[in-house]
């Protein structure tokens, strides 16, 4: 299996425009298609930018 690690601007971006490359990026990671790999450090920068105002 593929493993992937989605940078904070594509989580981002996959949230704010649900039609775009991003999103289907990150649903083929939800979806098991690809192996989603995430270390403590990257998750919390997601957690912190989504977060912002």
């Amino acid at each position: 299996m593929i493993r992937v690690v989605l940078d904070t601007n594509v989580v981002v971006s996959a949230l704010l425009q649900p039609l775009g490359p991003p999103v289907q990026v990150l649903l083929l990671a939800l979806d098991g298609g690809v192996q989603l790999c995430v270390s403590d450090p990257i998750f919390a920068e997601h957690e912190e930018v989504i977060r912002r105002p």
